[in-house]
């Protein structure tokens, strides 16, 4: 387990809830950047189509301003 992975292992709804919403308005290549993704990749997660990996949820908090533990 990664680090700052724990807090959201077991609240996958959280991310979905939290922090999906806010990535739209983030720019595709922050988030293929951050995320360690393709664009494409990218735009699916921002769509909603894909739930990234569960170490990327903490870093992409951070990247639309979710700072605070869910």
């Amino acid at each position: 387990m990664g680090v700052g992975e724990s807090q959201y292992e077991l609240r996958p709804e959280l991310f979905r809830r939290e922090i999906l919403p806010r990535l739209a308005q983030v720019k595709l290549s922050e988030i293929a950047e951050i995320a360690g993704c393709s664009k494409a990749y990218a735009s699916d997660i921002r769509r909603g189509k894909w739930t990234p990996h569960i170490s990327t949820w903490a870093v992409l908090a951070t990247l639309v301003g979710e700072l605070a533990p869910l």
